[in-house]
């Protein structure tokens, strides 16, 4: 996925966000990211999950580039550098930077790569509200630990989307407070839901798709659990 700062033009304008959330093709870029192991998907869950949510669909995936060019007229905007902050450690990311500048390129916008390694890219994400408009990363653990905890990214302390003086968007922060003091299943569902409505709206976050973690094993391998950073605690050869 690739989160918009939200403190640096123009991705400041939330039409611009949206005119770029508009025009992306997730199939493209996610074969840039991957070798073709891919899985499209929207939610901010996993399928399966409880939490997860058809909700804001009909935004991802849009591969629209007249409504792109419409909503970057509706925002003034007036081909300023849009900045994609990447690496080149992991590839998939690097690639799918790549692949969405010129994806942009393609409806008028001034895409242009910034490419750190790995940990001064990350520094920069999280320090910077300067020097960056988009930042490609994964989320993995976070969101497979469900519920809230795969939305704490996008509010206080940590906001990864940079919006202005750090405030979360209230409604937004409202609807995941709200997840964890849900009486019930079905009423953290509909906080979660919301909140990934908003999500969704504000353009606060784009996932693109998931990829599978693809491990093998030698037959004389023995308790070997697959889990996405290799557990070798209590693996044997027989």
């Amino acid at each position: 996925m690739t989160y918009p700062n939200f403190s640096f033009p123009p991705t400041d304008n939330s039409k611009v966000r949206q005119a770029i959330q508009a025009a992306l093709d997730m199939e493209e870029l996610m074969e840039g990211a991957s070798d073709g192991a891919y899985k499209l998907h929207h939610a901010l869950q996993f399928n399966g999950s409880a939490y997860y949510s058809d909700v804001g669909k009909e935004l991802y995936n849009q591969r629209n580039k007249d409504k792109a060019k419409r909503l970057l007229q509706e925002g003034g905007y007036k081909g300023e550098k849009v900045i994609l902050l990447t690496n080149r450690e992991y590839q998939s990311m690097y690639n799918t930077s790549v692949v969405m500048a010129e994806q942009l390129k393609a409806v008028g916008i001034n895409a242009e790569l910034l490419v750190l390694d790995w940990p001064a890219a990350l520094d920069k994400s999280m320090k910077d509200t300067t020097g960056w408009n988009f930042f490609f990363t994964g989320w993995i653990t976070v969101t497979a630990s469900g519920g809230a905890q795969s939305l704490r990214f996008l509010v206080e302390p940590t906001n990864v989307h940079k919006p202005k003086e750090n405030k979360t968007n209230p409604e937004f922060k409202k609807e995941w407070d709200a997840i964890a003091v849900g009486a019930t299943i079905e009423q953290r569902k509909a906080s979660f839901e919301r909140a990934q409505r908003i999500a969704y709206d504000d353009v606060m976050v784009v996932p693109m798709g998931t990829m599978p973690k693809v491990q093998a094993l030698r037959a004389n391998v023995e308790n070997f659990k697959s889990y996405y950073i290799p557990r070798m605690s209590n693996v044997w050869l027989k």
